[in-house]
């Protein structure tokens, strides 16, 4: 949008238009109006509306809440003082949206990135899907909503030394301090090759303990990680007379 004159305390009231897969995604969540109340005189003003699925890569993503359904951006040029000039959001998210997420109307919030962190700003539910957000400021947003929240607390090895042939029990806790059920994949390689993988699902405000036992068949060493992460290193040794260096017998059979 450009706007040749703006006078101060001028109310602008800019609607926005669905873009053509929001208007035929059942689950999109978009922003439909955008109020800003100018604080002083301007002339040739410009203001942007860009939404998105991530932040820029100078923002980072919204660490206050678990869900980020959208992010948006506001960007001004020749608006006065525009990251303290007052504006109103009004958004939709859809029924269909909201039940797949498990979040009550009344658990979604709008949050402002302002001086390096995520601040939540002043928001009220109209009913019907329909939001309400009042800003201080003009800067990125993003709405969000609770959801699980799933990390891997502990990861223990029973042994560090077996025989070849021999087993070791990796111990896994996974907690879930988010506000809903959820699930997570613990994928657990052995020098890098993946030997585990199996998901978990742990309640909200709950932990689960998993025991994934690992065979060794040949003797070296073997680095554990799960999801990427160090865990130890497992020790395999020769069993006599079978795994690792052949015996004088078996060498006279080949």
């Amino acid at each position: 949008w450009t706007i040749d004159q703006l006078n101060e305390d001028q109310l602008i009231v800019l609607n926005i238009e669905r873009n053509e897969t929001e208007a035929g995604n059942e689950s999109a969540v978009w922003v439909n109006q955008l109020n800003i109340t100018s604080t002083a005189d301007a002339e040739d003003v410009a203001i942007a509306v860009t939404l998105s699925e991530q932040p820029s890569a100078d923002t980072p993503e919204n660490d206050r809440n678990e869900t980020n359904f959208r992010y948006l951006n506001v960007e001004t040029t020749n608006l006065p003082n525009a990251e303290t000039t007052p504006g109103t959001f009004r958004y939709r998210i859809s029924q269909q949206q909201l039940n797949e997420s498990g979040i009550e109307p009344a658990e979604i919030n709008m949050f402002r990135y302002h001086d390096g962190t995520w601040e939540s700003i002043d928001e009220s539910y109209m009913g019907d899907g329909r939001f309400s957000a009042d800003t201080p400021g003009f800067s990125w947003f993003a709405i969000s909503g609770p959801g699980p929240n799933m990390s891997i607390t502990a990861a223990t090895l029973n042994t560090s030394t077996v025989s070849a042939g021999g087993t070791a029990a990796l111990s896994l806790t996974v907690e879930n301090n988010g506000t809903l059920a959820g699930n997570t994949t613990l994928n657990v390689t052995a020098n890098g090759e993946r030997i585990e993988s199996r998901t978990v699902a742990v309640a909200a405000n709950e932990s689960a303990t998993q025991t994934v036992i690992l065979t060794f068949e040949s003797p070296g060493a073997e680095e554990i990680a799960v999801n990427g992460e160090s865990v130890g290193t497992v020790t395999v040794t020769a069993q006599s007379g079978s795994a690792g260096t052949p015996s004088a017998v078996e060498q006279v059979g080949q």
